[in-house]
């Protein structure tokens, strides 16, 4: 018995100064774990914020560019024919969005809702003015007709959307 007493007061503290180095090493380890993950969201959030600004700056040129006056201004030619007219406007949209359907990932799901909307709208537009003449009328006829709608109409689906990207924007930094 006094052997087991013997062997017991050298190996007790041993065992007991092994255990409290093996917490503080697990709890130095944990520790450290933590503090590479915060500091491996705070690189992330900084690369993923420039990511989610250059998108926002994608759209924002998308629904300028998806404007009917800007659309007007810059495919309408003399000579052209209103159909050809109406059909490069609408082949030009999609193409446009087609080129910025990646940004998507970047957008709240209500911010990329109303892209869509806004493109579809505008498309509508464009088709609801084309409708009003006949299939010998001129690019510059439509063109008129697109104008005159639009200044009628109350809504600017393109313009509502990007009052909602600039609001979405302006949180990022709160």
């Amino acid at each position: 018995m006094d052997d087991f007493l013997e062997i017991l007061k050298y190996t007790l503290p041993a065992v007991i100064v092994s255990a409290v180095t093996g917490f503080i090493v697990l709890t130095f380890l944990k520790d450290e774990r933590i503090r590479y993950n915060l500091e491996s969201k705070v690189g992330n959030k900084k690369t993923t914020l420039k990511l989610r600004l250059q998108a926002y700056e994608r759209i924002a040129l998308f629904l300028e560019r998806i404007s009917l006056q800007q659309l007007v201004m810059r495919l309408s030619k003399p000579g052209m024919a209103g159909l050809q007219l109406q059909w490069e406007m609408i082949k030009t949209i999609n193409d446009e969005f087609e080129h910025n359907f990646s940004q998507q990932i970047y957008l709240s799901i209500e911010l990329w809702d109303l892209v869509k909307i806004a493109k579809e709208s505008v498309i509508r537009q464009i088709n609801s003015s084309a409708r009003k003449l006949n299939e010998q009328s001129t690019g510059e006829e439509l063109a008129r007709v697109i104008l005159e709608d639009e200044m009628k109409s109350d809504t600017n689906p393109a313009n509502t959307t990007l009052i909602y990207l600039k609001k979405e924007v302006d949180e990022l930094f709160l």
